[in-house]
């Protein structure tokens, strides 16, 4: 049942018990958007003994808790905006998630994931958080510990991210995760190679303060890494390029947008990397022009086809959430236009 569809009129609190009640509480995936549902229509929820899936925005911290209580059969939560959500503990008899989403939920705490973690276990396959600055990475050790088959992790704009933690993280998981996005955390400099991470494929670090040595160090860990993003990363240059070059010979895709690679980098790349499709160099201002404008157009003629492969997607899909460039930027590096034009 997905009221995002209903986009002419509002659903008062009643129509939504009535629909709910005629399904005889055997909903299985409910997608509730607060422009259209009031948040008290979660109440309603609670009745859904078969419920799977729930999408919601705004939720207030009661009406999640007793989501969370009363729908043991829930596998997968996504929740955006909620701006008062806190978990303390998660309820003893609640659900065991396989797939957690939390998207800008500012007072959400790492306490709060860990006993989610700690719950859930190792039903636990996916868990996102976006933007939610308050979580920092202390609970990547009981992730490690518990969550043993953890496929993919997102972490942004996390306010904290410590190197030992992140290493016990890579140890516990090496076995299962496959995609990593750590966009925007300041903390991250370097990269734990104690571990070989054969199934990690995507890989997101933009913003970060990444440097040759850590890109030294990814090249080491991760030798099936497909999807590779480094927007913005300032503190690399063609050192860790050459070196991912050579130990990341499987890349499909890789973006580059801001960072201070040079032809030499992109050199060492077309040489080593046969599989690559897609590489970003907008506003690269060490590369070529001639190499700028040569792999901007490859990337609008693959971006423009009818199908696109997995990595492609993720990429329009993730453009599409990019801060619009500068009017200079556009100006000065006009060979690099948006992929989706």
């Amino acid at each position: 049942m997905d009221f995002n569809s209903v986009v002419h009129r509002s659903i008062k609190k009643n129509h939504v018990q009535e629909l709910f009640s005629r399904a005889n509480g055997q909903l299985r995936r409910v997608v509730l958007s607060d422009t259209i549902v009031s948040d008290s229509a979660v109440e309603c929820l609670n009745e859904q003994t078969e419920l799977q899936v729930v999408r919601a925005h705004r939720l207030t911290r009661k009406h999640a808790y007793d989501l969370f209580r009363a729908c043991t059969t829930l596998k997968v939560l996504e929740v955006l905006d909620c701006q008062s959500l806190s978990i303390q503990t998660w309820p003893k008899n609640g659900a065991r998630l396989e797939s957690a989403s939390f998207n800008v939920c500012p007072v959400l705490q790492s306490s709060g994931i860990s006993s989610l973690v700690r719950h859930s276990g190792s039903e636990l396959k996916k868990l996102i958080l976006k933007a939610a600055p308050s979580v920092d990475s202390s609970f990547f050790p009981v992730l490690a510990q518990r969550a043993t088959e953890l496929e993919e992790l997102t972490l942004t704009y996390s306010t904290s991210i410590r190197f030992q933690d992140l290493r016990a993280l890579l140890q516990g998981v090496w076995e299962t995760l496959s995609r990593l996005d750590l966009s925007v955390c300041r903390g991250i400099h370097s990269f734990p190679d104690s571990n070989e991470l054969p199934k990690l494929q995507v890989l997101i670090l933009d913003k970060t303060l990444i440097t040759d040595e850590g890109l030294e160090s990814i090249a080491r860990s991760a030798p099936n890494l497909e999807y590779l993003s480094l927007q913005n990363c300032r503190k690399m240059a063609d050192q860790g390029i050459v070196a991912l070059a050579n130990g990341c010979s499987n890349l499909q895709l890789l973006d580059l947008k801001g960072t201070r690679v040079t032809d030499i980098g992109v050199q060492a790349l077309e040489d080593q990397c046969s599989h690559l499709r897609l590489l970003r160099l907008d506003s690269c201002r060490n590369v070529s022009r001639e190499k700028r404008h040569h792999y901007a157009s490859q990337a609008r003629e693959l971006m423009q086809r009818s199908s696109l492969t997995e990595y492609e997607h993720i990429l329009l899909d993730r453009k599409v959430m990019e801060n619009v460039q500068s009017e200079t930027e556009s100006e000065n590096d006009s060979d690099c236009s948006d992929l989706s034009e």
